[in-house]
This record gives C-alpha cells, structure tokens and sequence, in this order.
C-alpha cells in the first residue's frame, strides 16, 4: 500500500483551519506536515499538537515544501497543499483510489481552476508589469505555448516519489513564483504522466498574504520572474535589465490602481535595487511574523 504524506506551509498558523484540513486529509489517507514559515505560526502549531517540521525559516515556498518532504520519512506520494484550502475527504478519496505505483512519474492538478499555459517571455513580463492584457497579445516568446505545455498552480497538486526524484524537486532558485510553472515545464520535458481531473471537491479562496507584505514579497516574485526568464529564455544580464523595465511600466500603474500604493511603491523600488545590484531579496522575516 502507498504511503501518502502532505506537506503544507504555513505562514498564518490558522490552528482551527489546520485542524479541519488536517482531519479531513486524515480521512483521505495521508499523513499530513504543517511547515510553519513564521516564528508565530510555530509557536500556535507547537501548542496545538498538530504534526510538524520546524524550518525555523521563511525561505520560499519551494524551499518550504523539500525541507518538509525531506524530514517527514518514507513516502511514495507527496500532497502539497496551502493552509487555505478548503477539501471534500470523499472527493480526494476518489482521486487517489487508483494510483499508480509511487515509482511511475505522475503529477495530480488537483486546484479546479482551469489549465493555463505554462509562462512565456511576454507573459512573464506581463505579469512583473501588470501589463499581462497586453503581454497575452505579444508573440510567445521563446518556446511556443505547446513546447511549454500547460499547469495549475500548486496550491494543491500530488506527485509521486518517481516524479520528484527525477527532477530533482522544486527549483529554490524561485523562491516566490514560477516555481509551479518550472516544474511544469520539466515534467513536460520527460513526458511525465500529468492529469487534470475535475470532481476534486476542492475550494481555494483567494489569498491575501502577498497583498498585505507587498513591499518585500513583490522584490522576491521578481526576483524569481527573473531567475525562470534566466532558465528559459533569456541570456541572465538581459533577464535583469527586462524585468526592470517592467518593474518601470508597474510604477505608473500601482498610482492609478485600487492598492496599497506607498507600500507598492517601496516594493517596485526594493525590486529595481535587487535586480540593478543582482541582489537576491528576501522574504519577510520569520522572527517578525
């Protein structure tokens, strides 16, 4: 019989959000890890008795999630799951009544957003701009949208052993963002067995964290942009210089737009300053949170 571990970071340390998660994963069959990135979810985890890994670190979600799979012992089948998903026990119960073997390379989309494609050039930048309405109508870029193949975001996605051991895991040098959309394009590359199945009984409600720490989140989401153009399309001095004429066309935007302007603001200039400088920015720190 499979084992089925799922790893879930935490930066909130919602106990009774964890606790329904946690019990309804339970009925479905996995052992469920909460990895707190912040110093006041551990504490609220540690008191609550909730099965956990201690990273001590707000490192990234990649780097999140191996540091869990790697401290949670054997397993054949690995959910990564956020703290805000919402599950029907029963309906994941389906999903995961035939698996494969955890040696096949399969991965399991289990988000019910539609399928989109994996990021392009333009579409990268759009989203580093804001300009993703106007990016969607510049060419692709290098690697045509059937090349790149498809993804959901990883909010809630399964993937065996086989799988994330021949790729290697999460690429940390996304520590925010593109994350997903690599490891997309990766299990695309070795023909990995990818499904998109529908009745998951699963909800995601729209997550505010990024909103509300938007002057360092978005230094790290461009940070990343930057890494996944550097990976895929562009040579890495170019990669810089076209995210920070993209962080140039956001500026104007975030006066206009319904946000937080002056923490956006300072996040647009913190970003010009780490990429300028090829200074890797981080995450809000986990003793401050």
């Amino acid at each position: 019989m499979s084992t089925m571990v799922a790893v879930s970071p935490t930066l909130r340390g919602d106990i009774d959000a964890l606790h329904g998660l946690f019990n309804r994963l339970r009925e479905s069959g996995f052992q469920p890890w909460a990895v707190p990135t912040s110093a006041g979810a551990q504490q609220r985890v540690d008191a609550s008795g909730l099965p956990n890994v201690s990273i001590g670190a707000n490192p990234g979600f990649g780097a999140a999630v191996t540091y869990g799979l790697t401290h949670v012992g054997a397993w054949d089948w690995a959910l990564i799951i956020n703290d805000d998903i919402e599950l029907d026990a029963g309906a994941l119960s389906s999903v995961t009544s035939s698996l494969p073997s955890g040696d096949d390379e399969v991965m399991i989309y289990l988000d019910p957003v539609a399928p989109k494609s994996v990021p392009g050039l333009a579409s990268t930048l759009g989203q580093v701009s804001l300009l993703s309405a106007v990016a969607q109508r510049l060419p692709a870029g290098a690697g045509s949208a059937e090349r790149r193949g498809q993804f959901r975001p990883f909010s809630i996605v399964l993937i065996s052993r086989g799988l994330w051991e021949r790729l290697g895991g999460l690429d940390e040098s996304l520590p925010y963002t593109f994350e997903d959309a690599d490891f997309a394009r990766r299990a695309g590359a070795v023909s990995a067995d990818v499904r998109y199945p529908t009745l998951t009984g699963v909800r995601h409600p729209a997550s505010a964290t990024s909103r509300r720490h938007v002057d360092t989140v978005l230094p790290v989401a461009a940070w990343s942009a930057m890494s996944y153009l550097a990976k895929w399309h562009l040579p890495r001095p170019i990669a810089r210089g076209a995210c920070v004429l993209a962080l140039v066309a956001r500026l104007p935007i975030t006066l206009v737009a319904p946000l937080d302007r002056r923490s956006h603001v300072r996040g647009v200039l913190s970003a010009v300053k780490a990429l300028a400088t090829d200074t890797a920015p981080a995450l809000p720190l986990y003793d401050s949170l």
